[in-house]
This record gives C-alpha cells, sequence and structure tokens, in this order.
C-alpha cells in the first residue's frame, strides 16, 4: 500500500519496562535487568503491591540503578547485608534504603542475617545454561508443531481476503505468537492442572509468575505486546501485535512511545482496506515514519482482517495441544533444570522458573521452525516493521468474500 502525502484478545504476556520509554533510550546501555510477568495488572497488584512504589524504584535511573545492584549480588545466592554492599558497591545508606522498597514491593526478604530473592533473577550464565538444557526438549516441540503448520497454511490461503497479506508476511503472527504463545500457554496451563504439577507452584507463583533478566548477549525471551484501539463504530477495532525478544532483537517496544498518541489511532484506522484511499496527515505520516513502519513511503506493516481468525483457531490450538503434550511427555527436564540451579536453594517454589522455561522453549522453538524453513528466516538487521501485525475488525464497506 503506497502512502502518499497529498492522497491517501487479550494479552496474558505483558512487558513492564524499567522506566519510561521516552527516557530509556539515554540509558540504554546503563539497563542491566529486564521485569516480566506472565500476566496483567491486576495480578501483579496481588503478588507486589500497586504499581505506585513499583514505578517510584524503578522508574528514576538512580534507584534502578542501585535497585539492580542489589537484585543481581543477590541473584544465585542469598548473601548478609555487608557482603552485599562490598560486592554492590552501595553505601550503608543506600542499602538500607534500594532493600526497603524492594521488601514493600514482596521482592527480597531477609531471613537468618541474609536476603534473597523471591523470584528467579535469571543471570546471563544460568539463562546460557538453561536454553542448553531445554534444547532436546524444543527439538520435540518443533516436530509436533511443524507437523500441523502445512495445514494452517492451506486454510488461511483458503480463507483469507485479497486485501489480506499472504502466508509469509503473518507467519509469525499466526505461528509464533498465537500458536507457540497464546494458544501453547493455555495448553499447558491445561496439562499443569490435569497432570497435578500445580504443586510445584507457591501461592504467590499461582497469583502471576514473574522473574528478571539480565540483559546482555545471552538474554534469551519471546513475547508479544499488544495494543487495542477502538474505532467511533461498534464494529470498528484494531489491534496492533509487537513481538519481541532475543529472536526479533526487541527489548524496548518503540510502539510504547506513541499508544496514546490520537494522531496513531487516527491514521491505523485510515489504513484499513476500504473503496478508496482517504489521505493521511502529516502528523500521521511523521509518526509512522518513526515507528519504522514504513519503507519508501510504502507501508511494510501487514494489514489483517481479523475474521481469518475463526478457520485458524480450531487447527492453531489443536497443533498447541500437541506441542503441550510433547513438553510434558519430558516435563522432568525443565524440573530436573530447576532442582541443579541455584534458585531451588532459596526460591519457595518452582513455579517462576517453570514460566520462564516456558518462554525460552517458545523461542527455542521457533528458532528451529526457522532453521527448518518452516517459519519464514527474520532479516538481519531487524527493520521495526518485521514482527509487527495489524489486525482490524471493521466491516462497513470494501470486500468482504474470499479469494
Amino acid at each position: 500500500m503506497k502512502i502518499r502525502a497529498f492522497m491517501f484478545f487479550f494479552i496474558i504476556f505483558l512487558l513492564f519496562s524499567s522506566v519510561p520509554l521516552t527516557a530509556r533510550q539515554a540509558q540504554q546501555d546503563q539497563d542491566k535487568l529486564t521485569f516480566l510477568i506472565v500476566g496483567g495488572r491486576d495480578g501483579f497488584i496481588k503478588r507486589f503491591g500497586e504499581i505506585y512504589p513499583y514505578r517510584q524504584l524503578f522508574y528514576s535511573s538512580d534507584k534502578k540503578n542501585m535497585a539492580e545492584k542489589v537484585l543481581l549480588s543477590i541473584a544465585c545466592q542469598p548473601l548478609s547485608k555487608e557482603q552485599i554492599i562490598i560486592q554492590s558497591g552501595l553505601s550503608e545508606d543506600e542499602f538500607d534504603e534500594i532493600s526497603s522498597l524492594l521488601v514493600s514491593l514482596n521482592m527480597i526478604f531477609s531471613k537468618d542475617a541474609t536476603w534473597a530473592t523471591t523470584l528467579p533473577v535469571f543471570t546471563s550464565q544460568e539463562m546460557a545454561v538453561l536454553s542448553q538444557k531445554l534444547s532436546p526438549l524444543a527439538d520435540k516441540m518443533a516436530e509436533a508443531a511443524s507437523s500441523i503448520v502445512p495445514q494452517i497454511k492451506n486454510l488461511y490461503d483458503q480463507n483469507r481476503l485479497s486485501s489480506d497479506p499472504e502466508w509469509k508476511e503473518t507467519a509469525h503472527l499466526f505461528i509464533s505468537y498465537f500458536l507457540l504463545d497464546i494458544f501453547l500457554l493455555r495448553s499447558l496451563s491445561a496439562l499443569e492442572k490435569k497432570k497435578g504439577f500445580r504443586q510445584h507452584y507457591s501461592e504467590k507463583q499461582k497469583i502471576i509468575p514473574a522473574f528478571f533478566l539480565e540483559t546482555g548477549e545471552n538474554f534469551t525471551n519471546f513475547g508479544c505486546n499488544s495494543y487495542s484501539f477502538k474505532g467511533n463504530e461498534k464494529n470498528q477495532s484494531i489491534y496492533v501485535f509487537v513481538l519481541h525478544g532475543t529472536l526479533f532483537e526487541r527489548i524496548q517496544i518503540s510502539l510504547n512511545r506513541y499508544e496514546k498518541n490520537p494522531d496513531l489511532s487516527s491514521a491505523l484506522f485510515k489504513l484499513i482496506p476500504q473503496e478508496g484511499t482517504p489521505s493521511l496527515s502529516d502528523q500521521e505520516i511523521k509518526i509512522l515514519d518513526a515507528l519504522g513502519w514504513l519503507e519508501n513511503k510504502e507501508l511494510k506493516v501487514p494489514m489483517i482482517d481479523s475474521r481469518i481468525r475463526t478457520p485458524l483457531t480450531p487447527s492453531l490450538a489443536k497443533a498447541a495441544e500437541r506441542t503441550a503434550e510433547a513438553a510434558f511427555e519430558n516435563f522432568n527436564v525443565i524440573l530436573n533444570a530447576f532442582e541443579n540451579s541455584p534458585y531451588s536453594k532459596f526460591l519457595d517454589g518452582a513455579g517462576d522458573y517453570i514460566q520462564y522455561s516456558y518462554h525460552v522453549l517458545m523461542y527455542l522453538t521457533t528458532e528451529k521452525l526457522i532453521q527448518q524453513a518452516i517459519l519464514p528466516a527474520i532479516p538481519k538487521p531487524l527493520p521495526e516493521y518485521f514482527g509487527t501485525y495489524v489486525l482490524y475488525s471493521s466491516h462497513t464497506g470494501g470486500e468482504t468474500g474470499k479469494n
């Protein structure tokens, strides 16, 4: 779709950035940890308390830096106050201030004159170890998923509108995200309950799993941020999905900067395929260009009619169930990895570790499907538009039939 100046479902994996995105650009090199939760705001509040203390600590550059030093000091073993001060380089007053805030967030605790974390802080070394241990399990999961991907592709090709992008442009949305994230997590959760594996979770981990990841060359994760926009008419809605993590080379999400900007919302609804070509304002074009969604004034982000999800959902769910079953046939790989990790010595359950393992498996399985040419290769360096998708519901005009 050419853009000319004169013409023209919920989320279960949420990334909490350590500081506002507008401030992050100048301090990306200083960020030591990324905080992730598997759930939403309500679960965060139930486990860690109100959002304000979190922002008070992690939205301040100085306090965030000190908190990261404390968390990394005790990432793999409890230490005394004196040992943490020596290892982190903080003064006693700084430690007292930061430890008090972290305690208020239920992220660290003191016992027998030592301090420990209540959730895993995955160091670069531990992430590399876990990825290596989980790789054979990801092979089995990739084999299970790959057997049904051709069927999903055929369903997409048979049911997509002529205005919808080709499969190669949308494959990562439906396979990497819907199959290997949304539906897979749902299937894994169901199997956990069915097979009694929830016993490995502490009560707080059952509320919402969470973990810190050390940023750097061994940073390993897979996830997706989603954003919703409502139009002026009841049947108008737009969801934007942005894949992030290791494969997609995204820790920061550019869209966070413009999510509340009305020019972004208005541009999105103008981009919905329809009769005629509505003109975009200079501000709308400026935002799309700043997001990296344009190349030579051409929109590169796929625009997909949301009705395509209906014929694809049963097959996506079935493939996710098969993939989850492959994981549970070898679930001891995850449990043994936890028992052999330093975290088993002081955490009160394996739930957070298990959930992070799931996200490592998502990444590894996706990577293996790419290596097998079942999924499209990811370009290097990664354009901002790649791994970003727009699903729209607006059926007041334009084509509504199949190809």
